[in-house]
This record gives structure tokens, sequence and C-alpha cells, in this order.
């Protein structure tokens, strides 16, 4: 069976993005909406949900995390602006990767995620020169 697959990301591009990556993985659903993701999780049951976080408002990141992590059963792996990520970093992620978003960064995350292996890797952040 497909693994199931959330995103969430306001930015049209980025979420076509992050989707594209999801699909190397199983099926995906994908929202621009907090509040949708979390109607989604309870219908879809994902095994990861990608968030890119700038597009959760600050005060509604944590509740957003332990929903989905703690109700779901889904591994998060926040994505977002440096800044973004260093405020979402203290709240039990799975992975983080960093924008711009390169896709064997997070190709590798979801992978490892999937094959039980969350935390082998130090630092799941991108770096700025794009590679893959």
């Amino acid at each position: 069976m497909p693994v199931s697959i959330l995103v969430l990301a306001s930015d049209p591009d980025s979420r076509n993005t992050l989707r594209r990556i999801g699909e190397e993985f199983g099926r995906v659903v994908t929202t621009s909406k907090p509040a949708l993701a979390i109607y989604l999780a309870a219908v879809h049951e994902p095994r990861v949900a990608i968030v890119d976080f700038d597009a959760v408002p600050p005060g509604g990141r944590s509740g957003l995390v332990s929903t989905l992590r703690d109700r779901f059963r889904s591994a998060v792996i926040g994505v977002g602006a440096p800044t973004t990520v260093e405020d979402v970093a203290a709240l039990g992620l799975a992975a983080i990767v960093e924008k711009p978003v390169s896709g064997g960064r997070l190709i590798s995350a979801v992978g490892q995620i999937l094959d039980g292996r969350v935390g082998e890797s130090a630092d799941a952040r991108d770096t700025p020169d794009g590679a893959t």
C-alpha cells in the first residue's frame, strides 16, 4: 500500500515542489491552510507531514505539530526560512530542511523516516547551494 504524505505550504510553487518530492514515496495530499491540514490528517492518516512553517502563524506551530505527531502519529518534517526553522527546532520535529529546499535533502529525510532511521543524520538542514 502506498504511503500517505501530507504537504502544507501556503505558496503554490513551494507546495508543488514539496508535493513532487513527496510523490517519490507515495500518495500526497496538499493544502495551504493549517486547519485543513488537521482535517486531511484525520482522513488520510499520513505517515509523514511536510510542513512549510512559513505558512503557519507562530502561535499555532506547537499545536499543529503536537496534533499531527501525537494524535495522527505523523512524523513532521519542518521546512522554512532560516529564522523560521530556528523557531521550530525545539518542537520535536523528525527533520528540518531550510529553504531553498533541495530535493536530495528532503528525499533523504523522508526516506530515513520511512525506513525507521530518524535521527541518524546530525544535521538535516539544506545548504543554500541547492545541490541535490
